[in-house]
């Protein structure tokens, strides 16, 4: 939460319009209601599901997961293109941010500016398509949470394309929502 506050600060954007994916869209979500009156809104991009999907089997799986991605991981790194964790780093996170995940409820109660949801649909290497069905049905859950929370549109696109195969959806989303902002001026508080 520290790092989305600085980069904030560092732009010295006022009550910008958080837009995050995945993990990044639980981080919005967390922030907007630990800082209120600071955001305009919320666009969250197949993430910030408020449900917590893994049991202990789960936990393990991912931890599998990232230790047969650890080469990879560790070649993305020095590329540049990931960050510098060790497998047992990014399965940590990845664990930690679900369990998270299933106390975002409460935080979609206090937000009082639009969040709109951009899902994408199937599965992908790290989540069958129903596991990930099962995280965008609980968008219902932050809809009927937080008067303001609204799917906006389902993107035909896994959860690992999504932001290059619908950027104009996402596009869409950020204008609906400045919009939103523009004619209620609502922050989330």
């Amino acid at each position: 939460m520290d790092d989305v506050g600085r980069v904030i600060a560092a732009t010295g954007v006022e009550r910008p319009i958080l837009v995050g994916w995945s993990h990044g869209a639980t981080a919005a979500v967390r922030y907007a209601a630990q800082h209120p009156g600071e955001i305009s809104g919320l666009v969250l991009v197949d993430g910030g599901f408020p449900i917590s999907m893994f049991d202990d089997a789960g936990k393990q799986r991912v931890r599998t997961q990232f230790r047969r991605l650890g080469p990879l991981m560790r070649l993305a790194a020095l590329l540049g293109h990931s960050a510098r964790m060790t497998p047992a780093q990014a399965a940590d996170v990845v664990i930690e941010l679900d369990e998270v995940n299933g106390t975002l409820e409460a935080d979609f109660t206090t937000l009082n500016c639009p969040a709109a949801f951009v899902l994408g649909t199937g599965g992908h290497s790290g989540a069958s398509a129903q596991e990930m069905a099962t995280l965008r049905a609980s968008a219902a859950r932050a809809e009927q949470a937080g008067r303001h929370v609204s799917t906006f549109t389902t993107a035909p696109a896994n959860h690992v394309r999504i932001l290059a195969r619908s950027p104009d959806r996402i596009a869409s989303a950020i204008a609906s929502v400045a919009e939103q902002t523009a004619s209620t001026g609502r922050l989330c508080a």
